[in-house]
């Protein structure tokens, strides 16, 4: 793989080409250590250019791609962010560290730094995901499997058994037990059997995934079991789930709204990715842009870009409200 063709000028980069691998490593340990947003980004461009060996090359470009993707507030900058990162996730860091195709993945799948929000390239994520599995990584059975079973382009049965292999291969996320838990609750490509969902629940709160608790509280609730329901969300959201949070909060929207929004805050405060719009949503009600727009952004670069439009300025555009940096 060769990313030095035409040398600086096609990689529009500030450096002196030097040929060293020691240097490369030098230069990327340096920028992991400086908190420096400039100096790590000038860093890591500079390891790019001081080598030849692919794995070096990959390793500074998904390192400064990461870097650039959490200073990101404009359309042009989460581009930017996302070619660095589609270049760094090659196959010789990846076998280092393998999540990279798993995160890259959700990125690709929330279509992050893309202009075609509704077209195919959002597939490619099953790519990734394969890449993730491929390599090692369990908890991309997860994410494959989750984009087979909930998506309508997906297929459901594929995803179950995704679920069932990412439990079966010993993935410690917890989180295809959740899934698979899920599917037999509700009866959604297998039959519905409240024991054995109430089971995997148990076994991934065994494995340490606290979400555990929101999902046995939100069975409950179906069951109209509110009590129950109520204590499992108490315990989820003390040690710390925000999704628990957010269902304290969805108890109390209706009589007591200050102190559902506070729940909402503070479970996107938690920065778990599937909580933070929420957050967003709960500052825009209370006309705190500046915070909404802070939760909007870390939504995105979580892959979670279910609330943004690309507007024809290319601006990041939130349900109902536009921000002009």
């Amino acid at each position: 793989m060769n990313y030095r063709k035409n040398g600086k000028d096609e990689l529009n980069l500030n450096s002196e080409i030097i040929v060293d691998n020691n240097d490369a490593r030098t230069l990327i340990d340096s920028a992991d250590s400086t908190n420096d947003y400039q100096k790590k980004i000038k860093l890591y461009t500079d390891a790019v250019l001081s080598t030849n060996e692919s794995r070096f090359v990959e390793e500074a470009f998904y390192k400064r791609g990461t870097a650039k993707l959490k200073h990101a507030s404009t359309f042009k900058e989460f581009q930017d962010a996302m070619t660095d990162l589609l270049a760094g996730a090659g196959p010789h860091y990846g076998k280092i560290d393998n999540t990279i195709f798993r995160k890259v993945g959700i990125l690709v799948q929330g279509r992050v730094g893309d202009l075609d929000l509704y077209g195919s390239k959002a597939d490619n994520c099953t790519k990734w995901y394969q890449l993730g599995i491929d390599n090692g990584d369990l908890e991309s059975y997860y994410y494959l499997g989750f984009y087979h079973y909930d998506s309508y382009k997906g297929n459901k049965d594929k995803g179950i058994s995704l679920f069932k292999q990412g439990i079966e291969k010993g993935d410690k996320s917890g989180k295809c037990m959740l899934k698979l838990g899920e599917a037999y609750e509700i009866g959604h490509g297998v039959e519905k059997s409240i024991s054995k969902a109430e089971k995997l629940y148990f076994q991934a709160l065994n494995a340490g995934n606290m979400r555990a608790y929101y999902y046995l509280g939100l069975m409950a609730s179906r069951l109209d079991q509110h009590k129950k329901s109520h204590n499992y969300y108490l315990e989820g959201a003390r040690r710390g789930d925000g999704m628990c949070m957010v269902g304290l909060a969805e108890e109390l929207f209706h009589s007591d709204l200050d102190s559902a929004q506070k729940y909402y805050i503070k479970a996107g405060e938690t920065g778990q990715e599937d909580c933070l719009t929420y957050a967003a949503m709960t500052y825009k009600d209370l006309g705190n842009l500046e915070m909404c727009k802070k939760f909007y952004l870390d939504s995105y670069r979580h892959g979670q870009t279910i609330f943004m439009v690309i507007d024809s300025d290319r601006e990041l555009v939130f349900p109902g409200v536009k921000f002009i940096d």
